[in-house]
């Protein structure tokens, strides 16, 4: 995996991240819905027999045998066989309901009809499709079903020699009587039709009899209890539902990223104020240790701060940001070294006091610290402060770049930060380094930043892609505007587009 790829993948962990209980309770909410609509629904069961229809001489015309067959398949789901086998089965249904949980379709390309029979009780499945077959084989419901084609055509027969003798009567008259030869042609020729239509007849009649003898009925295999519903799909409702659940998550967490104010690029950052973006750091710069070589974009970062500190004679720069997490401790970390890379001597001070990171960046003790030190050096100082600071600056890795920690943790620290002797200890410090970097809280967390800002030379604050709103950086300016800050200008971190 390149670069590239590495950090669109680590991007889009950011946003799931971010966005992880939007993503995630539309997909618990619709799986416990597939769960609840399946439990709630009634089980479906089915049952199959086949049975096979032998269409005797019919079978000769594939036409006509398939209509045999499919016959066969209407009348298993008439009315008479139906009420037959609720009768038989005591169901308390009607033939219209059970004619909807019966379907009979015949096998393509064979003489099989596969009779399928649906219900919320396995037995009860297995059952009707049973009783099915054994009610096709009942000669009375036959009888009702099959009206014996050979005696319907012989009463047709019957009625068309009653018709041609009536016919052939009047032709004979009118011989006799003398009419004219064309009267006599026409009855001729309604006797002649007559005839040819009376020896069809009989010939279909021999042919029905003959069928009705050869077609046959076989079951081919019974209905057994099926183990286990068709409905509902436990399964298949559980992976739908974690689909749409999915779905939706992922839809609504694109609108909510749309229209969220979080910044999403430099512009974004740059309509907030007119204060200046002094750099705009790539997503992946992170500290390690042992120190990295510092990127060019620190380099240019550490060279607008120092030229606007040498134009005003000002030494200290205080990085802050709007909410926990955004980078300024990284940044503030990798200008000062790039400040001490270029030759001046640079002290880091953590005035983080609720959060404190730098010694762990620099694998340096915690205390003492800066809190120690105004705690025991304040008012009534056991030593110069000379030689109380010399006590608790360390020397980092970095040449030319020392630290100064947080110290031990305590519960209010902007009372500490907001104290006279914190006030003058900042100016020794200045009077004896070329620049002095200090680590902030963010807004959100504390007051630190805050009381501090007014009596640093410079802030800039830090606004993270993703994590910085336009509401929260233009609320932190004003607030440092009021307290009498003054704002050097913002840097935009963790971008993902440089």
């Amino acid at each position: 995996m390149n670069e590239q790829s590495r950090l669109q993948l680590e991007r889009y962990l950011q946003l799931v991240n971010r966005r992880k209980w939007v993503l995630l309770i539309p997909v618990l909410l619709a799986v416990a819905g597939a769960a609840l609509v399946s439990f709630m629904s009634t089980p479906v069961y089915t049952a199959t027999a086949t049975i096979r229809i032998d269409p005797g001489q019919e079978g000769q015309n594939p036409d006509a045998a398939q209509r045999v067959i499919n016959t066969y398949a209407e009348i298993i789901r008439g009315e008479v066989v139906l009420n037959k086998v609720i009768t038989d089965l005591n169901l308390h249904t009607s033939a219209a309901d059970l004619e909807g949980r019966v379907s009979a379709s015949a096998v393509g390309g064979t003489e099989l009809v596969r009779i399928t029979t649906k219900a919320s009780k396995a037995e009860e499945s297995a059952a009707i499709a049973n009783d099915l077959l054994k009610v096709l084989q009942d000669p009375q419901i036959l009888a009702q079903l099959n009206a014996d084609p050979a005696a319907a055509l012989a009463q047709r027969v019957n009625d068309v020699r009653t018709q041609l003798d009536d016919q052939i009567g009047e032709l004979q008259r009118l011989k006799q009587s003398g009419a004219p030869q064309a009267q006599v042609d026409a009855q001729q020729a309604q006797v002649n039709a007559t005839q040819d239509l009376y020896q069809s007849l009989l010939q279909q009649q021999e042919q029905a009899a003959a069928s009705a003898h050869q077609q046959s009925f076989a079951v081919i295999q019974s209905a057994d209890t099926p183990g286990a519903p068709i409905s509902p799909r436990w399964s298949f409702n559980l992976l739908a539902g974690l689909l749409a659940g999915a779905a939706a998550g992922v839809s609504l967490a694109l609108v909510l990223e749309y229209i969220d104010p979080t910044l999403r690029g430099v512009r974004d950052l740059e309509s907030v104020t007119p204060l200046p973006v002094l750099a705009s750091i790539p997503f992946g710069i992170r500290w390690k240790y042992p120190p990295p070589p510092v990127s060019p974009e620190y380099r240019l970062l550490a060279t607008k701060i120092q030229t606007a500190l040498n134009e005003h004679q000002h030494k200290s720069v205080l990085f802050m940001s709007t909410r926990d997490e955004e980078g300024n401790t990284t940044v503030a970390t990798y200008t000062a070294m790039a400040m001490a890379q270029a030759g001046l001597r640079v002290l880091l001070l953590d005035a983080n006091l609720n959060r404190p990171d730098l010694h762990k960046l620099f694998n340096l003790p915690l205390s003492p610290g800066l809190y120690n030190f105004i705690s025991t050096n304040g008012a009534r100082p056991t030593k110069p402060m000379e030689q109380a600071a010399l006590d608790i600056i360390q020397s980092s890795p970095v040449p030319r770049l020392y630290v100064l920690t947080a110290g031990t943790k305590m519960s209010d620290p902007s009372e500490l930060l907001a104290s006279q002797e914190m006030r003058a200890f900042l100016d020794y410090l200045e009077s004896q380094w070329d620049v002095i970097v200090i680590d902030g809280a963010s807004m959100l967390s504390s007051a630190g930043s805050a009381v501090i800002a007014p009596v640093v030379d410079s802030v800039v604050l830090v606004a993270a892609e993703g994590q910085a709103s336009s509401h929260s950086v233009e609320e932190s300016i004003d607030e440092l505007t009021s307290l009498g800050a003054k704002p050097a200008g913002l840097v935009y971190c963790k971008a993902t587009e440089t």
